[in-house]
């Protein structure tokens, strides 16, 4: 092995520890954000967080966007919190994506739109996300921002209630208990209904 490769084989060895330092120096910083944020320490939080959210750190910028959201060791600020969000949910982070989709929805702090809300709620349970699958099917039996569909709605309470979500588990057992969103499905509603107990 001549000179050059083991003068780059190092320089790899190198990047690949300061990479690594530098990973678990964002955990550590992350993971103390969210502990003071616990305790109720805002202040701490938004220390720790804003650098990383302004470096891109989608969990960091999600973060930020729950203090703005809350007014927690800032003012209240909906704008910016969708802003956060929104940076977030743009690099797949679906709790962000899943929060912007419901400021939509509300209109907190920005324009109520329900197809926004609906995109949003839609980027997030693609990822398998389950409260935003839950926020589908309700979008789908309320009939807002898309038409009435219980069949749809109960296929979203399906995918959130076999990740253990609650809430859609109730919707499903009371679409099914109410013959709803069922006509597609080739067996008996008694038997649907025996199997979720």
């Amino acid at each position: 092995m001549g000179s050059m490769n083991i003068k780059a084989l190092f320089g790899f060895i190198f990047l690949v520890t300061i990479s690594a330092t530098a990973t678990a120096s964002v955990v550590t910083d992350l993971e103390t954000g969210l502990q003071a944020y616990h305790e109720g320490d805002c202040r701490t939080a938004l220390n720790l967080w804003t650098p990383l959210a302004k470096n891109g750190i989608p969990e960091a910028e999600n973060d930020l966007g729950l203090l703005y959201l809350n007014g927690c060791g800032v003012p209240r600020d909906y704008p910016t919190a969708a802003q956060w969000f929104r940076e977030a949910a743009l690099q797949g982070l679906p709790q962000a994506a899943t929060t912007l989709g419901a400021m939509y929805a509300e209109g907190r702090g920005i324009v109520k739109d329900y197809n926004r809300a609906f995109e949003w709620f839609s980027y997030a349970a693609d990822q398998g996300y389950p409260e935003a699958q839950y926020d589908i099917g309700m979008m789908y039996v309320e009939g807002v921002g898309v038409s009435q569909n219980y069949e749809r709605a109960l296929k979203w309470f399906h995918k959130a209630s076999v990740q253990g979500y609650v809430e859609a588990q109730h919707m499903e057992q009371q679409l099914i208990h109410d013959g709803l969103g069922l006509e597609h499905i080739p067996f008996p509603r008694t038997y649907v209904w025996s199997q979720l107990g």
